[in-house]
This record gives structure tokens, sequence and C-alpha cells, in this order.
């Protein structure tokens, strides 16, 4: 489950850095610390990171399946929230479309978030 709630994160946080640009929006210079600083906000804020600690303590614990049933049910919900304030990001700063600027994305989300270090390893 935990495993689970973890691709869910990386899903939707790498998601919305790598997205193709459609032609018609402007090139600009992408300010990646303020992109990464708010897609962190966007988790945070969304609850799934103490989910995400909720879950690993009851993990520990060996917690009946119900318990953990409920906690993903939760995160579907969480996800959503997470989703449409990462949604908001993109409209804000705009599509991140080459594989450069992926990969400084990605560099400052490691940087600026470290709430999501623990999912890094788990992408690579």
């Amino acid at each position: 489950m935990r495993i689970f709630i973890k691709y869910l994160v990386i899903l939707i946080v790498f998601a919305s850095c790598k997205h193709e640009t459609n032609n018609s929006q402007k090139k600009k210079e992408i300010d990646f610390d303020a992109v990464s600083n708010a897609v962190c906000n966007c988790y945070v804020n969304s609850g799934l990171n103490s989910l995400n600690e909720e879950l690993s303590a009851l993990q520990e614990k060996d917690a009946p399946r119900e318990d953990m049933k409920k906690l993903t049910e939760k995160a579907e919900v969480l996800y959503t929230k997470m989703k449409s304030c990462i949604d908001s990001v993109e409209s804000k700063y705009g599509k991140i479309d080459s594989d450069e600027n992926k990969q400084k994305a990605e560099n400052a989300l490691k940087k600026n978030c470290p709430q999501l270090a623990p999912f890094y390893d788990d992408i690579k």
C-alpha cells in the first residue's frame, strides 16, 4: 500500500514537470526554484506528506488491511487535491518541454523539496 501511495505521488509530481508544451505557448525563462517550491507546497498542503508518515507508522505496526485500505482511499481524495494544485502551478509557470529543462526541474525539486526525497530512489 505504501508503495502505491509513493508511486501515486511520484506520478503527479513528475508528470507536472514533464508535459509537452503546445506550439502557441510563448517560450520564456522558467524559474525552476519557484516551480519546485510551488510543487512541493502542493504536496505538503495536500496532506499526502502527513498521510505517508501515517502509513509508514501503520506498516511498522503491521496494521490490519482494513486500516491500510482506508488510508489508500483517503490518498485518492488527497491526490485529487494535489493534482488540482499542480495544474494551477503549471498554468502559472507554463509547461516544461525540453529534456534539459526536465532535468533542471527535477534537480530543483530535489534541492527544494526534502519532503519528496524518499520518493526519488523509488523512481530511479
